[in-house]
């Protein structure tokens, strides 16, 4: 990940903010996963009190995130996917994940491993 920033230092830090966790947003233009800031995300989702659930520079449309939870030494720990449907001035327009039904139950289901087998890693 090109960010600028050193790993496990987010931009303008939030109180509370994970050291460990980094949200990626996929630009579908450059076709690359692309860090998004933690103060971004926690505005985006709305847990800033601001009331305002907006992501600027996005188009309208579905936008898909990860949610990076990483360990001490740095490695992945786990991994939260997130789809949103955006309006076109860039604001959240459902307040969910946006997952399928199928989606979800093969999200439920990888959540309930310790390690994934190497069938569930190769999907």
């Amino acid at each position: 990940m090109k960010s600028g920033v050193p790993q496990g230092q987010m931009e303008n830090p939030i109180a509370g903010t994970p050291d460990s966790t980094v949200i990626l947003h996929w630009d579908k233009c450059e076709a690359v996963w692309a860090e998004l800031s933690w103060r971004d995300w926690v505005r985006f989702r709305g847990f800033d009190g601001g009331g305002c659930r907006l992501l600027v520079g996005v188009e309208a449309g579905e936008h898909y995130f990860l949610v990076c939870v990483l360990g001490d030494r740095g490695e992945l720990c786990n991994v939260i996917p997130h789809r949103y449907i955006m309006s076109a001035d860039g604001r959240l327009v459902h307040g969910f994940d946006g997952l399928g039904v199928a989606e979800r139950e093969e999200f439920c289901k990888i959540e309930e491993f310790h390690l994934p087998s190497m069938e569930e890693m190769e999907r």
